[in-house]
């Protein structure tokens, strides 16, 4: 028995169209991963703060917002809500004391492991019909259309 929704149950113009696709696993793959962040206890748009202040250490909102490719209004609520759970410190920056420097504390770095790991079995579950050099294949057209062949992304199943 085929599931509601099935795509083997949709129209050839609709299994045919890129977008259309792209945008069904978009969904499902955005749902399963909000509910994996949920279980360890953060949002998705979380774990993107998470791993820019590991990688850059601490960072301006303003960094941050651009890094992230979201607004600076947006970040500074997701902000607050990691420094009331204690995942991250909001310090005056050293360097210019108008600006805020955001610092992944010690239990936002084990959230964050738990974040990645979370993250690494869910992409292994999305690409396990592909073999690897599908997956290389899948993996480097994505970060060309989404123009991000220069940047190292987390989470990237080898």
């Amino acid at each position: 028995m085929q599931a509601e929704g099935d795509a083997r149950t949709l129209p050839d113009e609709l299994t045919a169209s890129t977008g259309y696709l792209l945008a069904v696993l978009g969904r499902a793959s955005q749902r399963r991963f909000m509910l994996a962040m949920a279980e360890i206890g953060v949002k998705a748009a979380h774990y993107g703060i998470f791993t820019v202040l590991d990688a850059e250490g601490p960072s301006p909102q303003t960094r941050l917002a651009a890094a992230l490719r979201i607004d600076r209004g947006q970040l500074v609520g997701l902000i607050d809500e990691l420094e009331e759970a204690g995942l991250v410190l909001r310090e005056r920056d050293p360097e210019d004391r108008r600006r805020q420097a955001i610092t992944l504390t010690a239990a936002g770095r084990e959230r964050l492991e738990a974040a990645r790991a979370a993250c690494a079995r869910l992409e292994a579950e999305l690409v396990a019909p592909l073999d690897p050099a599908q997956r290389a294949a899948l993996h480097g057209a994505l970060r060309r259309l989404a123009g991000l062949e220069d940047e190292v992304l987390p989470c990237v199943a080898d």
